[in-house]
């Protein structure tokens, strides 16, 4: 007996909890100096001081703690649950343990000051619940109802949510706040089959609330238990969802939007990941473009179906929209399983879905758009031709057959003294300035004579022009010379290329120094036009004006490319790209028609 007592002096003295032991009536007999401390209560007041004039506490208690007091007739709970010191402002909140002694019959219990501790989670991992200490200092959107719906507290964060005070959300039903059907669904659940509540719910204020703020809330349920057991209340942890909601409404109908869009668009439109090129979604426009069904694309790649037909071209395509970010009008070669290979213009920009980089690509057929365009630049370029060849083998000959007619006549009024000498010889000038300005129209409207000295004498006679005219330093590098250009609507094209790229150069780069390289490699042939002028942004729309666009359709026309390099203050570089294979006697050369067959088309 002695050991025993020992023991419980041992346990007064070193708990470091305020420890204190009752008797059957519940009359403090013994305590220790924490105790003091923490109710601010004098120790000769607490001795012989009963529990229930310092302590309140109100069940329900949780399923945790032990609610046996009631089956054996204890007269206060025992085991682990929340109370307040009474007579006490501003109200502390303990956490308290109390073990009953059957052989002593003496109560032992432990204090613990939790008043700055409360917290939501706290509160429902805790022994209890005091809704009306806890209404006092709980941080947190949280609220209690009875097992009736009637809601017993409400924090302050919830009032703020509903934008009502506490006493016109106290007192009253669940149901005056929420959906009816929601409700009592929620009511029975929470009283005939508490063991299947979910770990959280979601509630909309009802819309025939109009005393309500509309909000959206997730809630975690905790429930408590009465003395007998059942389901005393519910505690719940809210959180308010009602921004995020509403951004997953406006995003919900704008991802409908975009879907209707998408899939409805008559441009073939496809979404495949950035890494490997696996297809996301494709529209029917695409799938009918390439042969292929929605289901067989989907989880293929645009590799396995060979989309961009030429590797190294579907390197550069993702090397610069990795770069740029997006990409417009890149046009490239792709394969259709129905139509073959043919020539589209895509735009692409890189998109993040689902925390993964993708790209969605829209692409235009334009094979008949090229085709139509090369044919338009065939029959323009031809009938410029058949112009300056009129211009420069009949007219230019019928001018040239005058003034040597003049030239004799001028002589024999020269013999014979005539007074109208000196309006011949005007006569005759005019006629060689005409001669002049039909040679320089004709060589304007044809400027390669392939028969003659081709394109590369071409550029050197204009390279040698610009030079003098503008007395600056324009040089030509020829590397092609045993390379040449069968057909002349090409020849021309290229020409008209380079004197563009020249023409900017002068014009908007104020360039003094002007390259013009032309070379070759086994497949391609090159003209580089590079000057050291202003330069300019090439990003910007309004940069690439209508020099440059023209630029551009000539090279497509002809079945070649132009990459364009520009940085203020570095100059600007074009570089025409024509594939050797495009270089064949395969198309109907104008330049081959007689002077003959195109004289005769003006003599009808």
């Amino acid at each position: 007996m002695q050991y025993i007592v020992q023991n419980e002096n041992d346990y007064f003295s070193q708990s470091g909890l305020a420890t204190l032991e009752l008797d059957e009536g519940l009359t403090i007999v013994r305590f220790n100096d924490e105790l003091s401390k923490i109710t601010g209560i004098p120790e000769p007041v607490l001795s012989g001081m009963k529990w229930n004039d310092l302590i309140a506490y109100y069940n329900p208690c949780s399923k945790r703690g032990e609610n046996l007091y009631i089956k054996w007739g204890m007269k206060t709970p025992t085991g682990k649950f929340w109370c307040w010191q009474k007579y006490k402002k501003p109200r502390r909140i303990f956490s308290a343990t109390v073990k009953y002694d059957w052989i002593q019959r003496i109560y032992y219990a432990t204090l613990y000051d939790i008043s700055d501790q409360i917290s939501p989670d706290k509160l429902v991992t805790d022994g209890g619940i005091i809704t009306d200490v806890i209404a006092d200092s709980v941080k947190g959107a949280m609220a209690y109802h009875d097992s009736d719906g009637i809601i017993r507290f409400a924090s302050r964060e919830i009032c703020s949510m509903a934008g009502l005070s506490s006493r016109d959300i106290i007192g009253r039903h669940i149901s005056d706040f929420f959906e009816h059907k929601l409700v009592e669904k929620w009511i029975y659940l929470m009283n005939e089959k508490n063991c299947e509540v979910p770990g959280y719910l979601e509630f909309n204020t009802s819309r025939s609330h109009s005393h309500v703020r509309a909000f959206h809330l997730i809630a975690t349920p905790r429930l408590f238990m009465g003395r007998d057991g059942s389901v005393a209340g519910c505690m719940f942890i809210f959180a308010d969802i009602t921004e995020l909601k509403h951004h997953e409404y406006k995003l919900k109908i704008s991802d409908e939007k975009y879907s209707k869009a998408f899939h409805a668009s008559p441009a073939p439109s496809i979404i495949t990941t950035l890494k490997d090129g696996k297809f996301i979604e494709v529209n029917e426009s695409y799938a009918r473009l390439v042969g292929y069904s929605k289901e067989e694309l989907i989880g293929e790649t645009t590799t396995s179906i060979s989309f961009i037909v030429n590797r190294e071209e579907r390197e550069k395509f993702l090397e610069e929209l990795m770069v740029n970010g997006k990409l417009s009008d890149y046009e490239t070669q792709v394969y259709s399983r129905v139509k073959g290979v043919r020539t589209f213009s895509l735009s692409a920009e890189i998109i993040e879905l689902q925390g993964e980089q993708c790209i969605i690509l829209v692409g235009y057929d334009v094979t008949d758009q090229i085709r139509l365009e090369k044919e338009v630049l065939t029959i323009t370029g031809r009938e410029r031709y058949k112009i300056g060849q009129y211009l420069h083998d009949d007219l230019g000959q019928h001018i040239v057959g005058i003034e040597a007619m003049c030239a004799i006549l001028e002589n024999r009024m020269k013999s014979h003294n005539s007074p109208d000498v000196d309006m011949l010889e005007d006569i005759c000038e005019y006629l060689r300035e005409a001669h002049e300005k039909a040679r320089n129209m004709a060589g304007g409207l044809c400027p390669v004579r392939l028969e003659e000295n081709g394109l590369s004498s071409a550029i050197e006679e204009l390279s040698q022009k610009i030079s003098k005219m503008y007395n600056m330093n324009c040089e030509y590098h020829n590397y092609n010379s045993n390379i040449k250009i069968y057909n002349s609507q090409i020849a021309i094209n290229m020409y008209y290329i380079v004197r563009e790229a020249v023409n900017n150069a002068i014009k908007h780069g104020k360039a003094d120094r002007i390259e013009i390289t032309y070379s070759s490699s086994t497949d391609t042939i090159f003209i580089l036009v590079r000057d050291y002028g202003d330069g300019f942004d090439i990003t910007k729309n309004e940069s690439s004006g209508m020099g440059l666009s023209l630029i551009k359709y000539r090279a497509r026309a002809i079945g070649g490319s132009v990459d364009i390099e520009s940085e203020p203050g570095s100059g600007t570089s074009v570089l025409l790209k024509f594939p050797m294979i495009n270089n064949k006697k395969n198309e109907w050369d104008w330049k081959q028609k007689t002077y003959e067959e195109i004289a005769s088309i003006y003599r009808r």
